[in-house]
């Protein structure tokens, strides 16, 4: 991977963290939130790096969680 396609990586990730945050804080339903860009978890041992991890507290004792995997390619698979 090539100094550029990380930069351009980066800027794609955090492009749809500053989209989210915005969507999330004019949401009248999500009373809570937190972006994560990057976020690394180990798995069974394994390590991973998410792109963005979205947790969002709706009401008590209710939590949602979305996670983006950003891609910049041409092809479509």
């Amino acid at each position: 991977m090539t100094a550029e396609t990380t930069a351009k990586g980066r800027l794609l990730e955090d492009s749809v963290a500053l989209v989210e945050r915005k969507i999330l804080k004019v949401s009248a339903n999500a009373s809570s939130f937190d972006v994560q860009p990057r976020k690394r978890i180990k798995v069974k041992g394994v390590n991973h790096e998410i792109d963005l991890w979205v947790t969002v507290r709706t009401a008590p004792g209710y939590e949602l969680l979305v996670i983006f995997e950003c891609k910049n390619t041409k092809n479509k698979s």
